[in-house]
């Protein structure tokens, strides 16, 4: 008897050790076939490696979570002034503050990640209060353009 337990516990041991299993736990999976050939696949699994370099990076593996990052970083009116938007987050309001004596011709826009606008509205002062307090808790991009032309986008986190 104790043979046949200690047998089942290194057998246990060896098997732990030899199988490599999925890291994480997953919704749900798969397999597809088709007359090319066949694949695998699992929904769920967040797992995955990044190599960066000067030029650029790539991200390893089978699934991805999503981020939208889309930020510019052109300085408005050739470099001479910026905008600050605080706070960051926000509850139902935040403040715009352009640094120039100009503001002719700069309009904002507000949008949320799926790219519907928001609201968008010319900016007449240098300090303008943008309000949504209707919209619910995400990130909204926040991009200022002049004449048309896109300057600069911000993400602004709304958090009740």
């Amino acid at each position: 008897m104790i043979k046949r337990i200690v047998f089942l516990v290194n057998f246990h041991i060896l098997l732990i050790n030899v199988l490599a299993a999925q890291s994480n736990v997953v919704a749900t999976g798969g397999d597809a076939q088709a007359n090319s050939g066949a694949i695998s696949y699992s929904v769920g699994q967040i797992d995955y490696t990044s190599v960066t370099m000067q030029s650029g990076s790539v991200a390893q593996g089978l699934q991805h979570p999503f981020q939208a990052t889309i930020v510019t970083d052109v300085k408005l009116f050739d470099g001479l002034s910026f905008a600050r938007i605080y706070p960051n987050p926000f509850s139902t309001s935040f403040s715009m503050n352009i640094e120039s004596e100009i503001v002719n011709g700069l309009k904002y826009q507000v949008m949320d990640v799926f790219g519907r606008i928001l609201q968008s509205e010319e900016i007449l002062t240098n300090s303008t209060i943008i309000d949504l307090p209707q919209y619910a808790d995400g990130i909204y991009l926040l991009t200022i353009y002049q004449n048309g032309r896109r300057l600069k986008t911000f993400q602004v986190l709304k958090l009740n």
